[in-house]
């Protein structure tokens, strides 16, 4: 026996019996087909069986004067036969699964799902079987499309949508009558997100709604319109006013205060436009100003603005020195004095008193007292004292400190 093992020719046998078992492993392992998971597989000797999912269904029916409701979209099929048979069937899909609807009349039926194409030596099962289907007389109208908008909000900063039309203005609706009884309106929407120009003829699909706002398989003819939209910027030019709060440092008044530019672009809606004159500031506070000064200051537009440009202004303040100036004897005048009435002056003991007027040296040279008017209102006292509040006008610019901001007065 260990001879026998000891043969070269023993060894070599052995070898190529190895290499051959070997070899045949490896080309099995390479024919084994990758599962596919919508078929199923099961081999019984030379037949086949397999399962076909989401096979469609065609509807055989006169489209031109009838609409149906009912067929499923797909069906599920089961098949069993000769391998010979079933393999180029499953790969060629040379079949059709197809409801016969023809010369049958308008109402429900419950039909066959047939299928033609299929050897006779195939067996076929199908899931679903039969199905219930609607046959409705087509009807056809015509309906105005309206063009609506999709985010309207998000138009580019100053501008607006006017007018708006669709080529054509109407399309034809085609379905069973009780779906075009249902509609409700027919849109044409446009996206207007960062718009800043006039849109001009856009195709634009067409999509029909119900009542409540849902949409509606039906058919449209034409699928498209052409939709143009004005899209509008309507604007003009204001002036800036400044706006200010606080008190100048004691001794300072404003010589001048430029605006530069002094007039901006103001964008709104055309009846907010036209009343809009002017556009403010925001607040410059002048107690932080000691000296000349050029600032950037944002200006404030209202909320029936929808854009300024520019959004910033410079405004260049120049002061000088404030002067005072003390006007002596300007008359009290008594207003509304029943006529049977005497008014005696208590403080100030005469209808006069000094005034001190504060201003830029050119504001206060040659001012006199007939530049200021002081005045109270004796309407409606009963005899006796009273004191007044004194009302005080002068020149433009000029502060007017009254020597007595009340005065006392006897009424008999």
């Amino acid at each position: 026996m260990d001879n026998w093992l000891k043969s070269p020719w023993v060894i070599r046998g052995l070898s190529l019996a190895m290499a051959i078992l070997l070899f045949t492993a490896v080309r099995l392992d390479d024919n084994i087909a990758p599962p596919d998971d919508s078929k199923t597989f099961i081999p019984s000797g030379s037949e086949q069986i397999e399962t076909m999912n989401n096979v469609p269904v065609n509807i055989e029916i006169d489209e031109e004067n009838y609409v149906v409701s009912g067929v499923p979209e797909n069906v599920n099929m089961n098949i069993e036969g000769p391998n010979s048979s079933v393999t180029p069937l499953v790969r060629q899909r040379s079949f059709e699964v197809f409801v016969d609807l023809q010369g049958l009349e308008p109402g429900t039926h419950t039909v066959e799902i047939q299928y033609s194409g299929i050897p006779s030596d195939i067996n076929v099962e199908m899931e679903p079987k039969t199905a219930e289907v609607t046959i409705e007389e087509r009807a056809t109208e015509s309906f105005p499309v309206e063009v609506d908008y999709i985010n309207p909000s998000q138009l580019a900063d100053g501008f607006e949508i006017g007018d708006a039309s669709a080529e054509p203005q109407t399309v034809e609706v085609t379905s069973s009558q009780s779906e075009v009884d249902k509609v409700a309106v027919v849109k044409a929407y446009v996206d207007l997100k960062d718009v800043d120009k006039p849109i001009d003829s856009r195709e634009v699909p067409v999509k029909v709604y119900d009542s409540q706002g849902n949409e509606l398989s039906v058919r449209v003819e034409p699928e498209t319109v052409e939709v143009s939209v004005d899209i509008n910027s309507p604007n003009k030019e204001v002036p800036v006013e400044t706006v200010t709060k606080g008190e100048l440092p004691d001794g300072y008044s404003i010589k001048s205060m430029e605006v530069e530019p002094s007039d901006v672009k103001v964008y709104a809606s055309e009846e907010n436009l036209a009343n809009i004159e002017q556009i403010e500031t925001e607040e410059i506070d002048l107690s932080k100003i000691t000296e000349a000064t050029t600032m950037e200051v944002s200006l404030a537009p209202s909320t029936d603005m929808r854009l300024v440009e520019p959004e910033q202004v410079k405004v260049q303040i120049e002061l000088e020195r404030t002067e005072t100036s003390t006007i002596e004897n300007v008359p009290i005048d008594v207003h509304n004095l029943p006529e049977d009435a005497t008014l005696n002056f208590i403080e100030p003991e005469e209808d006069e008193m000094n005034v001190t007027a504060l201003g830029t040296e050119e504001e206060l040279d040659g001012i006199t007292a007939s530049d200021f008017q002081l005045s109270v209102d004796a309407g409606s006292l009963a005899a006796g004292e009273h004191k007044l509040p004194v009302s005080i006008s002068g020149p433009d610019g000029v502060a007017v400190e009254p020597e007595f901001e009340e005065i006392t007065v006897q009424i008999e």
